[in-house]
């Protein structure tokens, strides 16, 4: 039996001489990166799928992605392993601190946008197709760029973004973060226990085990962290990835489902309704049409909709008399 793998926490990012943005490209490898730090951290992916967490906030990502997270909010990419996507991981991320910028900048009257969008970084903000399109010449250039004219360009990348109306605050206004460094070490290993049985079926008992836990304690910590069961969590997970496979490969939606960890093809097309507000053929079928789920803002599974829970046999049976 292996060891645990041992568990992200606050990183201290390495500034790079004395430069106050620091700008890194990963490309190739997929990554679990739950963490926090005192920087802002914006992401710029494109290529690859898989998980994308904030705080609380849960969603898929594929082909194209912008996000801000704010200082020690926990984040992280979960990326999809091979063969699961054909697209391989391409993203940039630019960090940077409240003093990079200025506290007496940030007060003038022409940085009051950029002010703002800073504050609503705190709970995470996700930015549209659009936006992304617009910005990503910027990116290259500060990947070009050092000194002074990197944090130029990290300016007027902030006011392109700022003065947009298309983006979304990523975390509830319930979060609270964990409350110990032992509470977000053990959430940390639990989303890599996930990731790494992604192909598997874990039960509740044995993620309780991976972070040495009983079972209501895991229960407890796993609900205060993400607003959910371990079980509503878990289908979640599992149905954005049964998404990205319906979107990147010709699979049947049988061998899909198993893939993903449905033994039962009436309980997957059943879950995958329920997350995602459509079967998983009509999912296949706008796919097909050219229907972006990242523009259109649906299904629920790929953009981060709140974590609905299931409901009851009666409710259920209700649910199909309204039909």
């Amino acid at each position: 039996m292996t060891a645990p793998r041992p568990a992200p926490s606050r990183f201290d990012v390495p500034w790079q001489g004395e430069t106050t943005c620091r700008v890194e490209h990963y490309f190739g490898t997929p990554r679990v990166k739950f963490h926090y730090h005192p920087a802002f951290e914006l992401m710029f992916l494109r290529g690859g799928a898989g998980k994308l967490i904030v705080g609380d906030h849960q969603s898929s990502f594929s082909g194209m992605d912008l996000i801000l997270a704010g200082p020690n909010l926990p984040h992280a990419w979960a990326c999809h392993k091979a063969p699961h996507t054909r697209r391989k991981v391409d993203f940039t991320v630019v960090l940077f601190t409240r003093e990079s910028v200025g506290y007496a900048v940030l007060e003038k009257p022409e940085f009051k946008a950029v002010a703002e969008l800073l504050k609503r970084a705190e709970r995470g903000v996700r930015f549209s197709r659009a936006a992304m399109r617009e910005v990503e010449p910027l990116f290259e250039e500060l990947r070009r760029r050092t000194g002074m004219e990197r944090m130029l360009a990290c300016f007027r990348l902030l006011h392109r973004l700022a003065v947009r109306k298309d983006s979304a605050t990523l975390v509830s206004a319930d979060y609270r973060p964990a409350r110990s460094e032992a509470d977000f070490n053990a959430f940390a290993r639990i989303v890599a226990f996930l990731h790494d049985k992604s192909e598997e079926t874990p039960s509740l008992k044995e993620a309780a085990a991976h972070v040495s836990m009983s079972v209501p304690t895991f229960t407890r910590l796993f609900r205060r962290m993400t607003g959910a069961t371990f079980i509503a969590y878990l289908n979640r997970w599992r149905i954005d990835r049964a998404c990205t496979l319906l979107r990147e490969t010709r699979s049947p939606v049988l061998d899909i489902s198993l893939t993903v960890g449905f033994n039962n093809l009436s309980h997957f097309n059943r879950q995958f309704r329920l997350i995602a507000g459509m079967t998983p053929r009509e999912y296949r079928r706008r796919g097909e049409a050219g229907w972006d789920p990242a523009a259109a803002g649906e299904p629920a599974a790929n953009r981060g909709a709140e974590i609905r829970q299931p409901p009851t046999r009666a409710r259920f049976r209700r649910m199909k008399r309204m039909k």
